[in-house]
Formats: structure tokens, sequence, C-alpha cells
């Protein structure tokens, strides 16, 4: 007597688990793609937050430029003759090479800063190698002039410290660009006061990913 047999046969189970390793195969396929993009919106909005900051500062700076609270009719403002203007005399803010390598990738201001201690009127920005570096000087000589090197070669008490997170984006020489707006590196030749900042550079993880900020920043304050 025949006895039925219960169950799959090899072929059904070898087609069940084929379709099985489809299925599965799809979900992590779309796992792993749903992992890229993630990965690639938080580098996007790092990145963004990152140069927003550095760009803000750089601003907030520029737009400080020559100000001081003493300002009279006839009086000589003692922050707008303490940054080189390159021709051997000061002025209140001017574009330099960096001496890490780059054009118009640094950029000097003098302003006067109420903040008690330190008293802090020199303030710079710069691409050094693979970070873009803030100045802040603590003590000035009178008569000498600020300039993107050590502060210690114009007799000044400072220091360039590291501002970007090379974690979150990388830097090439021109992440920073300084332009007057008369198209020159000379502050002295602008026809009118006002300098375009650009703050650019791409993400870390993913080099494919850049961005670049652009403002155009007027400058208020006389010499």
């Amino acid at each position: 007597m025949l006895v039925k047999q219960k169950g799959i046969t090899l072929i059904e189970l070898m087609v069940g688990m084929v379709l099985g390793l489809l299925v599965t195969g799809i979900a992590i396929q779309m796992y792993i793609s749903t992992l890229g993009i993630t990965k690639q919106t938080t580098e996007t909005v790092r990145l963004n937050q990152e140069l927003r900051a550095i760009a803000d500062l750089i601003i907030t700076d520029v737009r400080r430029a020559g100000y001081w609270s003493g300002a009279t009719t006839g009086s000589t403002n003692p922050y707008s003759i303490m940054v080189s203007d390159n021709g051997g005399g000061g002025t209140h803010l001017q574009v330099f090479d960096s001496p890490a390598g780059g054009s118009n990738n640094c950029i000097v201001v003098s302003y006067e800063n109420n903040t008690p201690s330190p008293s802090e009127h020199i303030y710079g920005y710069r691409v050094s190698g693979a970070v873009i570096q803030m100045l802040t000087v603590t003590s000035y000589a009178s008569g000498s002039y600020a300039d993107c090197g050590d502060p210690a070669g114009y007799s000044a008490t400072g220091s360039w410290v590291t501002l970007s997170d090379s974690r979150v984006f990388s830097v090439s020489p021109d992440s920073l660009v300084f332009t007057t707006n008369s198209g020159g590196t000379s502050w002295a030749s602008a026809s009118s006061k006002s300098i375009t900042v650009a703050v650019k550079g791409s993400a870390a993880g993913d080099p494919k990913i850049s961005r670049e900020l652009l403002d155009t920043v007027r400058i208020r304050n006389e010499y």
C-alpha cells in the first residue's frame, strides 16, 4: 500500500530559499541606501553649520573694522592705523596672502573692543595648511602694524589658533577668499567700503559634498 508523503519537495524548498534570499537582499540594499543618504545629509548639515559659523565670525569682525567709541571730528582714530596697509603705513582692514600659501586668503582688522580684560583690538583670519585659523592680539606696540604673520614679528602678543574642525570639512588654500569691491587687494584702492567674503570647503567624509558661502560686507566706519 502506497503511503502519501506530506511536506514540500526539494525543488519547492530551493525555490522558497531563493525567494527568501531575494527579499532579504532587497531589504539589505534599501537599508544600506538609507544609511548612505542619512550619512550624506548629516555631513551636509555639519558642513553648512561649520562654514556658517566661521563666516559669521569673520563678517562680524569685518563690520566692526575701524570702530572707535570716542570718535570725534578732527580726532585721529587710533584703531584706523593698527593694520599694515602693505605700503609702510597703517589702516583698519587689509587683505593679505597667507604665509602658508594662497592668494587673498587672509584678513586682519582692528577696532575698539570694550571687553575689560584682555584689551583685544586686532583680529585676523587665514588659511594655514589644512585648517582655518583665527588671530587674537592681546597687547600691541604703538607704531607697529599687524599683518598675517606671527604677532611677535610686529611687537604684539597674541596667537593664531585653529578655528575649523578637520573632522568636519577639508580646507584648501582657497577656502577663504577676500575681495574688495574694486576687485583689488588693497583696501585703500577700493572705491566704496565693502568687501566680499567667500568661505568654502568639502566634507571630510565625502569630498563630493562641497559648499561655498558668499557675503558682501559693508564697512561702516571711517578711517
